[in-house]
């Protein structure tokens, strides 16, 4: 009966959205982006799990806009668009056909369609927001639904009740699920994540949108104020009560981006007193700051830093094109808590490469925005940019670009702020760019390979070590513990040696395959000093106190460039492209120039 109502439910809210208006679409849409987790499917009796609710909802505003609206101008390529296709085209080689190992075709192909997703609600709502004559209203339903996900998370914060887990009810078959668990608890107290799969994705979302709805409450025309002091008071706080201690940059990084672009004297205004109230209420009571201190859950910090060398000693032989989508997770690794070591991961330096240049088309496609005259569109454009930074930055907390509950929120603002720019600044279109290719890519590839040829080799040794004696290992008692003690010594003390050690990068990790076995990786510039930091380190192991330790046979010093180095031949070129279509707007405008001149 549930999944009844559940699949009954989905298809009214996708009918809604063909049938409905541009901008009742578009609101819906993005309701169901930030509201809906994004794991919630159709219950389809285990056939598929691609059907999920909010896909379904975009796939009928898609639908609806094809079939009512035969207008050639709403599909017309952005840069961003563009640079999208070229992004699937290149995992779609890297991630899946130039896989190194035999990977389930099956969970490949769902991961695949997550990023054709995104590409699809981008193309949508940038068709969406072309119907409108006036673009800049499209961030009020963003604001409208981030205070509706504020009251959400307070609401779960007084009940102690998870609104997702409350929805996946109508899904008993997918219990399995991140977001269909109760909330998670940090420090004793529950961490919200209204419709968001988890307290990370909702912090970093909502601290997106938070500059938007500054913008749009500045402009009321009545009840400025109480808008203003209540929603951002709800909103920031749902923020604070989800403990997600890297969030408090991304509301540091939108708040400061909109204040600089904005040119307002009111935005300015405002930023500086929200900062101000800020900054009183953690020093009037410092127990705010509490939750936010990697004391509290220092184990999740250790994990995140762990990951990091687990990931690059397996990628370390497949550079180019990484272990292939869902690679890592015959490591044991279903996340990496970092967007870019993910995609590094997964689809090596030319994927990563080819990320890095889809963001960057997409932030300059928004940034133009900011060069409108002073008005709406133009504080539209700032928070659309400031929140679009503040995204990107997200890529460094968690795997947000992975995550299509926080990944189609960033596409979203870029289909908005790319059509704010086309109205205000002037169309982008692809003429100088052919005949700016070949000159681009060839100076691209140069330089590329300039870069290998003018990278310094470096040296590298790794050592395995035991901290426990072999009496300790075969005792009554679990060693686990004392095991693990002993190598977080060992792995900080040596951590503190190499800082005193100029041009010496040092990891260590446990390897959690025996108690008290860990893992000591010296890397330099030249044999001699991988020789004498290993001496330095092992004399900061024996004054730490740990004298049982044991080294295990060692990996013979290896010498090569840096993996960015070594592989700069193609993503270099990779990357120049990218950046070519971010600058073909401005191509244009000099090409028009020269024209008229």
């Amino acid at each position: 009966m549930h999944s009844a109502l559940l699949a009954a439910a989905t298809l009214v809210l996708a009918a809604v959205a063909a049938r409905a208006s541009h901008r009742a679409a578009f609101t819906l849409l993005f309701a169901s982006i930030v509201l809906i987790p994004a794991s919630l499917s159709l219950p389809t009796a285990g056939v598929t799990s691609l059907l999920t609710v909010h896909r379904v909802v975009a796939l009928g505003a898609l639908v609806g806009i094809v079939w009512r609206h035969r207008r050639r101008d709403l599909w017309r390529a952005s840069p961003t668009a563009f640079a999208f296709l070229v992004y699937l085209a290149i995992v779609l080689v890297t991630g899946i056909m130039l896989a190194p190992m035999v990977l389930n075709i099956n969970d490949q192909i769902t991961t695949y369609l997550g990023f054709v997703e995104q590409a699809v609600v981008l193309v949508t709502c940038t068709a969406l927001v072309r119907l409108d004559p006036e673009p800049a209203w499209f961030i009020k339903p963003l604001a409208g639904v981030l205070v509706i996900s504020a009251v959400i998370g307070a609401v779960e914060h007084v009940t102690g009740d998870s609104w997702s887990h409350w929805l996946f009810r109508f899904a008993p078959s997918e219990q399995g699920n991140a977001a269909a668990a109760e909330l998670a608890h940090r420090a004793g107290t529950v961490r919200v994540r209204a419709g968001n799969d988890y307290p990370l994705g909702f912090a970093w979302v909502a601290a997106a949108l938070l500059p938007i709805f500054f913008v749009v409450a500045v402009r009321l025309p009545r009840w400025r104020v109480l808008a203003l002091i209540g929603g951002s008071s709800v909103v920031i706080a749902s923020i604070y009560w989800s403990f997600a201690r890297s969030a408090i940059v991304g509301l540091i990084v939108g708040v400061v981006v909109l204040g600089v672009l904005a040119r307002d004297r009111r935005i300015t205004a405002l930023v500086v007193v929200a900062a101000a109230l800020s900054l009183a209420a953690f020093v009037a009571a410092p127990e705010l700051s509490h939750h936010f201190s990697s004391s509290i859950d220092q184990g999740s910090v250790d994990v995140r830093q762990q990951r990091i060398p687990v990931v690059l000693s397996a990628v370390a032989d497949h550079p180019w094109t990484g272990l292939g989508l869902t690679g890592l997770q015959t490591l044991g690794l279903q996340g990496v808590d970092a967007t870019y070591l993910l995609t590094y991961g997964v689809t090596g330096t030319i994927g990563l490469a080819g990320l890095l240049g889809l963001l960057a088309v997409g932030l300059f496609g928004v940034g133009r925005g900011v060069l409108a005259p002073r008005g709406e569109s133009r504080l539209a454009a700032a928070a659309l940019t400031a929140g679009v930074l503040t995204l990107i930055a997200a890529g460094t907390a968690f795997d947000s670009m992975s995550l299509n509950g926080t990944a189609d929120v960033l596409w979203v603002f870029v289909a908005i702020g790319t059509v704010l720019a086309e109205r205000n600044v002037g169309p982008v279109t692809f003429r100088p760019t052919p005949s700016l290719l070949p000159p681009v890519v060839a100076f691209a590839a140069l330089a590329g390979i300039g870069l290998f040829f003018a990278a310094p080799t470096s040296y590298s040794r790794q050592v395995q070590f035991s901290t426990l004696p072999i009496t300790q290992e075969a005792a009554d008692y679990n060693p686990v513990q004392p095991g693990d003690t002993l190598v977080n010594t060992v792995c900080g003390a040596a951590r503190a040696q190499a800082e005193a050690l100029p041009g010496v990068t040092l990891t260590c990790r446990d390897l959690f395959t025996a108690p008290g076995l860990g893992e000591l990786r010296v890397q330099a510039s030249s044999v001699h000093a991988v020789d004498n930091a290993l001496t330095h380190v092992g004399d900061a192991i024996r004054r730490a106190g740990v004298r049982s330790i044991t080294p295990v046979p060692e990996t013979p010093l290896t010498a090569g460039l840096p993996t960015a180095a070594r592989t700069s031949p193609v993503w270099v070129p990779v990357l120049a492209v990218m950046l070519l279509f971010a600058w073909s707007g401005v191509a244009t405008r000099f090409s028009r120039r020269r024209g008229q001149g």
